[in-house]
């Protein structure tokens, strides 16, 4: 019945979290996605600062239009996961965060090659929006990787953003701005071609694997999956106390 999960130790949960190889692939495509994010939140003004000469109040609405994007495009990237999942199940799933990922890594290489402030301030915002919507995307399967066990793979996930900034700050500390910021790029490209590599038992991934709805690995465990209802009960609530 709905609303009723297996019990399970928390060593148990966090054991089967951690042996996925599924979590880890995730672990590294989110490592240059919010790992990149959080590069970005503390150095793109030193960048304007340092490479454009800007003054102090300048940089401060530029770090400020590039941290706007989180504000939409992460819940973007998981909009359009849901969507395209709904349609095309988790190979859908994949395939978007396929391209969020590759087009954030040839973003990043425009962005690290161009030379002019307005050109680099425009291609900024189509990067800050394509490096929230992978994270976005790269969340939106998680779910699917161990679904009785997905507080434990969302941990394991999220551990790649703290692990991806630390790689990306030495990248930065000891090389120049340009050249550290097509290494990021080359990195999420790599991240990204791991993509293919995520198959989950039950499900058809990019190339590899079928949809098998009668596999009981399908079977959803998580707290994620509620049962579809037409109003909300606390709208339903609220509703009747307004018309007694």
């Amino acid at each position: 019945k709905a609303g009723l999960m297996m019990e399970r130790s928390a060593v148990d949960s966090f054991r089967s979290g951690v042996v996925n190889l599924n979590s880890w692939l995730l672990f590294a495509q989110y490592a240059f996605s919010s790992g990149v994010d959080t590069t970005l939140c503390n150095g793109i003004a030193i960048y304007y600062h340092v490479i454009y000469q800007q003054k102090i109040s300048i940089i401060g609405a530029i770090a400020f239009l590039y941290g706007f994007s989180a504000l939409y495009a992460r819940g973007l990237g998981g909009y359009v996961s849901d969507k395209i999942g709904d349609r095309f199940s988790l190979s859908g799933r994949l395939w978007i965060h396929f391209f969020c990922m590759m087009a954030q890594g040839g973003t990043n290489i425009w962005f690290a090659r161009t030379e002019d402030l307005i050109t680099s301030l425009v291609i900024m915002v189509i990067f800050a929006i394509l490096i929230q919507m992978s994270t976005g995307t790269c969340y939106g399967i998680v779910p699917f990787v161990d679904s009785a066990n997905t507080g434990s793979v969302a941990g394991v996930v999220g551990g790649g953003g703290n692990v991806g900034a630390v790689v990306l700050g030495l990248i930065f500390t000891y090389n120049d701005y340009k050249v550290a910021f097509e290494y990021m790029a080359y990195f999420t490209i790599g991240a990204a071609l791991l993509t293919p590599l995520i198959v989950i038992k039950g499900y058809k991934g990019m190339f590899l694997g079928r949809d098998d709805h009668d596999d009981p690995s399908r079977k959803q465990h998580s707290p994620l999956m509620v049962p579809k209802m037409k109003h909300s009960p606390h709208f339903v609530k609220l509703r009747r106390k307004g018309q007694s």
